[in-house]
């Protein structure tokens, strides 16, 4: 899906309104194909979406309504089996528990226009910047997220997904090296001098976008570097 980049619906239901909102808007609009959906504990579901690769992929919060926002470029998703350690609420509703794929196997569908285009318009800022270029909060927080994503990836995968790791934090400049590092050396078969070589290798390149990062598995199903 080279032309293509993806981006996540994350309904909210902990109140049980995420949902119909959707099905709600999804009707004025005349419809949205079955894609890949994930249910999180809480009940809510992540929908996984192309759009095509020449248009922004923003991350933004209320974009459709109050409990519905879209996780874009340089966003975080919790992918499926992911287990959350969450108590539960007052209310008495469970949010522990695992992320689980409601349609395993059904592939990832493009985006209709209507939906291209509605989130464009609620596009604020510029998705596509370095992490040099936003704000000193932004930036802290782009490295937060990167930080827990590494959590969920084992360093141990195949070589190629590594480098694309690696490449995708080289955007985050200094902080970025200190990620790399502390998630790299956790790999049994660890190796600085070519940890070094390699994150070297990046500079004044920009090849990947950290995006890359908080797509991938977060339940490590890649197979292990050789």
């Amino acid at each position: 899906m080279g032309q293509y980049k993806l981006t996540v619906v994350d309904i909210d239901n902990k109140d049980g309104n995420g949902l119909e909102e959707w099905r709600a808007i999804v009707e004025a609009h005349g419809g949205i194909p079955e894609t890949y959906t994930v249910r999180s504990p809480s009940g809510g579901r992540h929908l996984y979406f192309w759009i095509p690769k020449e248009y922004p992929a923003p991350t933004s919060n209320k974009t459709f309504s109050p409990n519905i926002d879209i996780s874009g470029e340089n966003s975080l998703v919790v992918g499926e089996g992911s287990t959350t350690c969450a108590e539960v609420d007052p209310g008495g509703r469970i949010k522990t528990g695992a992320y689980v794929a409601v349609n395993a196997g059904t592939p990832i569908a493009v985006a209709p226009d209507w939906f291209v285009q509605k989130i464009q318009r609620e596009n604020r800022e510029p998705s596509q910047m370095r992490s040099s270029e936003y704000p000193a909060k932004a930036h802290s927080e782009l490295v937060e997220d990167s930080r827990m994503a590494l959590g969920y990836i084992d360093p141990g995968i195949r070589r190629d997904d590594w480098l694309k790791i690696i490449a995708a934090l080289h955007d985050l400049g200094d902080a970025g090296y200190a990620l790399a590092l502390e998630w790299s050396s956790r790999w049994s078969r660890f190796n600085r001098k070519q940890f070094d070589a390699e994150w070297k290798s990046f500079n004044g390149r920009r090849e990947v976008q950290l995006s890359t990062l908080f797509f991938m598995p977060v339940r490590t199903r890649l197979m292990l570097r050789r």
